[in-house]
């Protein structure tokens, strides 16, 4: 990302603490002095749960166009039995409340974390069944897999002026979904690793203006590249 030399940011998805190494690895590496343009950070101490819970001002000169929430959707929860994916936790969720409380400006918010919400399945059924409610573009090729409960980040989400949320996953789904108000979105797949159609690998474009009221399905672009080792 660095060879790049343009600002990137980072979050986490549920495979990357599976290894050997610290859990706080990837973190500490990107926010060393090596990582000149990375805008990652977390704070240690700051008692939310997760590595990711920060956010990113589009500006135009001194007012807030757009505000990117970087969120941690962490990786697994423990039933009892076995291992179901996790969610957003409570106090994350009151974690963008407060930023959106304290900032007061009406930027649209942009929400980036990995698992998708329960809505994505929920929009997607009734995208497949043509119900006029959902609009989008995009396509499905498997199951929405979701965390192991809905505890009402969605709703959280449409509070805080999230006008869209981009997820991962889901390694062969690349819908764009307006539902209820908000824009479910999956990345597009841009690696070989673990599993992959070769025909839709490629990357998701977000085009912002600076007339933030024109944000829509349509400032959203898939763009796919052949794939090759």
């Amino acid at each position: 990302m660095e060879s790049f030399n343009i600002k990137w940011a980072f979050t986490y998805g549920n495979h990357d603490f599976q290894g050997t190494y610290s859990d706080r690895y990837i973190g500490d590496l990107i926010q060393s002095e090596s990582t000149k343009n990375a805008l990652y950070i977390d704070y240690f101490d700051d008692n939310i749960y997760g590595y990711t819970n920060y956010f990113i001002n589009i500006l135009d000169g001194q007012k807030s166009l757009f505000r990117l929430f970087i969120i941690d959707s962490n990786s697994y929860y423990f039933n009892g039995i076995d291992y179901d994916y996790d969610v957003i936790h409570d106090d994350q969720l009151e974690h963008i409340s407060d930023i959106n409380t304290y900032k007061n400006d009406n930027a649209i918010g942009l929400a980036f974390f990995h698992i998708p919400l329960f809505e994505y399945q929920t929009a997607y059924g009734l995208y497949e069944n043509k119900d006029p409610s959902v609009v989008g573009k995009g396509e499905n090729r498997e199951k929405v897999c979701v965390g192991y409960r809905n505890n009402g980040a969605f709703d959280n989400f449409k509070k805080n002026n999230i006008k869209a949320t981009f997820v991962g996953h889901d390694h062969v789904n690349y819908s764009d979904l307006l539902y209820d108000g908000v824009i479910l979105s999956y990345g597009v797949k841009a690696t070989g690793t673990i599993y992959y159609d070769e025909d839709i690998m490629g990357c998701k474009i977000i085009n912002l203006g600076k007339d933030n009221n024109t944000f829509g399905l349509d400032s959203i672009e898939n763009v796919f590249y052949g794939y090759e080792n």
